[in-house]
């Protein structure tokens, strides 16, 4: 399994907003299990997949439920008609405090109920398929893609999908992100290929005709990584002059060559550092 497509267990911690104690503490309830385990260093790694799951699992410690509940709901050994009932109490009591609220402020809204959600930031991808099983693996890639290159922001509703009345096989997948992952950092071209790869599905479904993707130094190694992403078919090419092999290769050469800074441990403690701060790894895309 690529361990570009899956996060450690200090990744996952902080994008659910729980401890690594609690992550364990799942594993020993058996919640959940990881998805890899390094044999020589125990490092554990999780999908995706596994990520939601916890998500879901604090869900439901947060509406009351023990983990030993959750487990028999997810191995569905258990009569569940006793947790509905409770979680519909729940909701009874939240309508109830709501409805008195309102009384208090003398606004009892309209018939239809309208939802309004505060501006967020998201990452959005469009596609065009007809079959579940494309649109499920869709969804996970586009959460995948947000989570890995800008983080998570788990104080929002963290899915949306946009369907559209005229292009019925059309369907758009939204994942909420932290608003500072506007970006602070130049991260050469590890996050730039996103962007690269949403303008050309921006140009296709705006203006059409055929897209050649170019680039120049770091423009060139962003756009050859954007060509190794799901492109709209109607990039036809790709111009790249003087790319550079990948971001931990070019600050290796600027270290060495022009600052004249020989010490692998120090490049190591630039690359932690760059990890912690920009929110990437200077090896993880070439």
């Amino acid at each position: 399994m690529n361990k570009k497509n899956l996060f450690s267990i200090g990744e996952v911690a902080k994008a659910a907003g729980i401890t690594r104690k609690a992550i364990l503490n799942y594993e020993t309830k058996g919640l959940i299990m990881p998805d890899k385990k390094d044999g020589p260093t125990g490092n554990r790694y999780y999908t995706i997949d596994t990520f939601t799951q916890i998500r879901t699992i604090r869900v439901f410690q947060n509406l009351g439920l023990t983990l030993d509940e959750v487990r028999e709901y997810f191995n569905d050994t258990s009569d569940l008609n006793p947790i509905i009932t409770r979680l519909e109490k729940m909701r009874d009591e939240l309508n109830l405090t709501i409805e008195k609220l309102k009384e208090r402020t003398n606004n009892q809204g309209n018939s239809i109920e309208e939802i309004t959600i505060e501006p967020q930031t998201i990452y959005c991808r469009t596609y065009n398929t007809s079959s579940i099983v494309d649109k499920t693996n869709l969804l996970r890639n586009t959460a995948l893609e947000a989570m890995k290159g800008y983080g998570t922001d788990t104080s929002r509703r963290m899915y949306y999908t946009e369907h559209f009345e005229n292009a019925p096989t059309e369907i758009s997948y939204c994942v909420a992100v932290p608003p500072e992952s506007e970006g602070e950092y130049i991260t050469f071209g590890v996050k730039e290929r996103l962007d690269c790869v949403r303008w050309a599905e921006y140009i296709d479904r705006r203006v059409g005709g055929e897209i050649i993707l170019d680039g120049l130094s770091m423009g060139a190694t962003t756009v050859l990584m954007a060509a190794g992403e799901q492109l709209p078919a109607s990039v036809k090419g790709v111009i790249a002059d003087c790319g550079f092999t990948s971001p931990k290769e070019i600050m290796l050469k600027v270290m060495e060559s022009d600052l004249k800074i020989r010490c692998r441990p120090l490049f190591y403690l630039v690359a932690l550092m760059v990890r912690l701060r920009a929110g990437f790894d200077v090896d993880e895309y070439s």
